[in-house]
């Protein structure tokens, strides 16, 4: 865009310099100043322009330098002096000065109602300022028409302007002087010059023309400013001026889809107006990136930046090669793309979704459980790869081993298999294959050990941490199944863990959690990079496209990665499986923690807000974690020296009420909790009550993690397991037990369902209580609220789609992890 000159200039200064500028002043300069300050008029240079009744000055930018010149009438001629030791620049700029000055005559006075100088025009307006070679006492003829003709231009609307008269037209734009003929055609190209400069029109020095490069403006000039240069000039317009006046047009992207021996092949064909788009232009038109563009013969077209990216993403996932069959069902609900498949595809993509029943075999799998291994079998056999999501509790293992089982190695070309899963699972998948499939041939994955290629094949089960250790022999192994057990651990795409994962290759992929989505959508890209790469695009456009309208991709990813993915919930598959009951256990603050809470949260707002500019994340968790500790009970605080008691802390007295309760009925308990000393402290309150009942525990540092989950689920009586929630929430069963006690809201919902689910699983036979533990008027009560926004996302995402606007990454904004920081209500005592 063109800058317009500040103009400073009263009436009487302005109309002192009318009389002055009708004398032919372009004379007094040479036509190569004359070019040079024209160029600097017409790109607007001239940063102000001042009038006064002697002098003019032009003010305008040297690089960082500000320069003028002034201009001043003697002898019936202007003379120049300036700030530039150019005397040709100097000039320059003031015969630049001079043109704003004539257009702003252009924009003061209505000159166009007359047809010759002096006449019709009303006494108290001035003559306009006429630049002529005339003579004196010649007369003139009749003055010219200005003609512009515009047109379509690749760059813009290109503007051209022409005298026409009766002989003919010539150019009106070659910048000589000797060209005007008539005072009224200077006034007429005055005018022009400052209607294509408002109009954001720029000159082309070296072609002549004026170009209007901007885009959007297209249509408004069409539609607005346009006719009201009809009003003053002769104007001829191109027919092809019509498409732009539509505005800016989105193009018809069509995608052929046909199946090749190998995968599939895409042709694409974009089109305008039913008209295809030549080869060269639709490539021109793909590198605007979604912005738009012209062309002379179709008008302004642009394609959607959405689909700008789906095409990048799949012509680099093609990269000469055929394209995966899955990659059919990246293409569902992209709005704008067109999608012609062949007969013979259409049938495959029908087949795949098409349900069917198992056949009937003798296994001790459960009848859903063998519609999942038929499933995963099914996926397989299209060569698609699948995420088990099944609910914790429902045998994700052992459809897992069924599925191995069934498939068999393949002893014309042996291959090993992989299972990954976190190291405290690693004794699970042992111990239900030795127990169920004792023919598999399971083998641990150690530090020291190596994959051995072709040898006898075997089931490999390694943990994220020696799978990362030994991810270079990945490079020479390809095996036949690699199945994630708890899938969600390579959540983060940028985690050594992960790209192990993704380093492995084998001919099908499985991955297998009960969350898939812990805390974003982006969850589920990670999962998908591993099972079926370039499904999901790349990982920055659905970051960005999540950003620009979250709730359209949510529906997007939903019909993308709904046939891959099998959920189930207890409710649905499991009707043996007693009920469960969740309850809130509201718990009072004690004296004690109201003043150790007060004291962290007063003390950690004010360090926060004195240092905000080093504020980070890391500081407002530490914040939030004494304070959560100080709810559970203040003898977790590290500077808490004098030894506290069981009465100090509010939840501890609720927790020992309610398992008085259990333990006088007969019942078995499990205790989780995030902090380890919290369990020492329940621990000691235990040993103290009732120094008969049988007590385990379960922690990241116990070694044998099997002997206290027998023992617990072996007792006969009442007991109390006393666990970890990090360490004992994958892995195990508890399902002797009917009471589960969640000491502290942990942020993740999916980790304390993880947990519960360790209890409320197939085998049990009783109603299972869940006691959630929250310490009134403190962050607890807001971390619960946090963990209803994440459940909503999760559901929204992998379960029934639902109206999630209001959910947000709440752990990730600072500003929302200071506003938990609250001081509790109620007095110190």
């Amino acid at each position: 865009m063109q800058r317009t000159a500040k103009r400073v200039y009263s009436p009487k200064a302005l109309e002192s310099w009318l009389d002055r500028l009708k004398a032919g002043w372009e004379s007094s300069f040479n036509p190569h100043e004359l070019e040079l300050g024209r160029q600097l008029y017409r790109e607007g240079d001239i940063r102000e322009i001042e009038i006064d009744h002697n002098v003019i000055i032009a003010h305008m930018k040297q690089g960082k330098e500000l320069i003028y010149s002034v201009v001043e009438w003697s002898h019936m001629q202007p003379e120049v002096r300036s700030s530039i030791e150019n005397m040709e620049q100097g000039r320059a700029l003031a015969i630049a000065g001079l043109y704003e000055t004539e257009e702003l005559f252009a924009d003061e006075i209505d000159a166009w109602s007359v047809e010759t100088p002096g006449e019709g025009r009303p006494s108290a307006i001035p003559s306009p300022p006429i630049t002529s070679t005339k003579k004196a006492g010649e007369t003139f003829g009749k003055a010219r028409e200005l003609l512009i003709k515009l047109s379509a231009h690749y760059q813009g609307i290109k503007a051209d302007a022409f005298w026409k008269d009766e002989s003919g037209t010539v150019p009106a734009l070659e910048g000589k002087a000797q060209s005007l003929k008539h005072p009224l055609e200077r006034e007429r190209m005055i005018r022009l010059t400052s209607l294509l400069k408002k109009a954001n029109f720029v000159y082309r020095q070296d072609k002549r023309f004026y170009i209007l490069r901007e885009i959007t403006a297209i249509p408004t000039f069409l539609r607005e400013l346009l006719p009201k240069w009809k009003e003053s000039f002769l104007v001829d317009t191109e027919a092809s001026l019509q498409k732009l006046r539509r505005g800016v047009q989105d193009v018809r992207v069509e995608i052929k889809v046909e199946s090749s021996y190998n995968g599939l092949q895409m042709h694409w064909n974009i089109s305008a107006e039913g008209a295809p788009l030549p080869e060269d232009l639709a490539l021109k038109l793909l590198r605007r990136n979604g912005q738009p563009m012209l062309f002379p013969d179709f008008g302004l077209l642009r394609i959607p930046r959405e689909l700008v990216r789906k095409i990048a993403d799949l012509e680099a996932l093609r990269n000469g090669e055929a394209i995966p069959h899955y990659m059919l069902f990246s293409l569902f609900g992209q709005e704008g793309l067109h999608i012609d498949f062949t007969p013979e595809l259409q049938w495959w993509k029908e087949d795949l979704l098409q349900a069917t029943e198992p056949e009937a075999r003798d296994t001790h799998l459960r009848g859903y459980q063998q519609r999942g291994v038929h499933w995963m079998k099914h996926l397989f056999a299209h060569d698609c790869h699948g995420l088990l999501g099944d609910e914790m509790g429902l045998g994700k293992t052992m459809q897992v081993l069924d599925l191995l089982h069934s498939s068999g190695l393949k002893r014309t070309e042996p291959r090993s298999h992989l299972i990954v899963c976190p190291a405290s699972v690693v004794p699970v998948w042992i111990a239900e294959a030795e127990r169920f499939y004792p023919s598999l041939k399971l083998k641990v994955l150690h530090k020291k050990e190596t994959f051995e290629a072709g040898a006898e094949p075997v089931i490999w089960v390694a943990s994220y941490t020696q799978l990362r250790r030994h991810k270079k022999q990945l490079e020479t192994m390809e095996f036949g199944f690699a199945v994630l057990d708890e899938a969600q651990m390579i959540k983060n795409p940028d985690a050594k863990s992960t790209q192990a994962c993704l380093a492995i290759k084998a001919q099908h992929r499985l991955a297998v959690t009960g969350t898939p989505l812990e805390n974003k959508e982006l969850d589920l890209w990670t999962l998908f990079r591993f099972l079926m790469p370039g499904l999901l695009g790349t990982r920055g456009n659905l970051e960005t496209m999540l950003q620009v309208n979250r709730m359209e991709v949510i529906q997007q990813l939903k019909a993308q990665i709904a046939p891959f993915i099998l959920r189930r919930s207890k409710h649905e598959v499991a009707k043996e499986l007693p009920p469960k009951q969740e309850m809130v256990l509201r718990c009072p603050l004690t004296p004690l923690q109201r003043k150790l809470y007060n004291r962290v949260a007063t003390e950690g707002k004010i360090g926060i807000k004195e240092g905000h500019e080093r504020m980070s994340a890391m500081s407002l968790l530490a914040i939030l974690t004494r304070l959560r500790q100080v709810c559970c009970d203040p003898g977790l605080l590290p500077w808490v020296k004098e030894k506290t008691k069981p009465e100090d802390s509010g939840k501890l007295q609720v927790l020992q009420s309610k398992l008085d309760e259990v333990i006088s009925a007969g019942g078995k308990a499990v205790v989780f909790s995030q902090f380890v000393s919290l369990l020492n402290r329940v621990e000691h309150s235990l040993q103290e009550s009732f120094p008969n009942l049988p007590r385990y525990k379960l922690t990241g540092g116990t070694k044998d993690r099997s002997k206290p989950v027998k023992a617990f689920q072996g007792e006969k009586g009442s007991a109390v397991m006393l666990v970890s929630l990090k360490a004992g929430g994958t892995g195990i069963t508890l399902h002797a037990a009917d009471y589960v006690f969640l000491l502290d809201p942990w942020w993740k919902p999916a980790v304390e369902n993880q947990a519960i689910d360790r209890v409320h699983r197939i085998g049990q036979e009783k109603k299972v209580f869940v006691y959630r533990l929250i310490t009134e008027g403190t962050v607890e009560e807001r971390v619960e609220l946090l963990k209803e926004g994440k459940a909503a996302l999760f559901q929204a995402t992998v379960g029934m789609l639902g109206d999630n606007s209001l959910v947000e990454n709440h752990s990730q904004s600072l500003k929302e992890l200071f506003d938990l920081i609250e001081i509790a209500d109620g007095n110190e005592n």
